[in-house]
């Protein structure tokens, strides 16, 4: 099993760097492209209430074209801030 995490905080990604190995990479969402990509799992846990409802549709939509199962996970209390 192959694991990429993706992250918009530098620092969430510096904490993970300690699990990585060669099946398990950390990366900033801004430099990786998910174009031309498949993938069998793809979890959003604790991002769609950072964005707005534009940007998380358009999110949506990349990420069902290449995934074959997404699983979104959100804090509802903390949606639209």
């Amino acid at each position: 099993i192959d694991y990429l995490g993706l992250d918009v905080s530098l620092l969430a990604i510096k904490h993970n760097q300690k699990y990585a190995s060669d099946n398990i990479k950390f990366m900033h969402i801004g430099d990786y492209d998910l174009k031309d990509k498949e993938y069998d799992l793809v979890i959003c846990k604790e991002v769609m209430q950072h964005n707005s409802e534009k940007v998380n549709l358009a999110t949506l939509e990349q990420l069902k074209s290449c995934c074959r199962w997404l699983l979104v996970t959100n804090d509802i209390d903390n949606m639209n801030n």
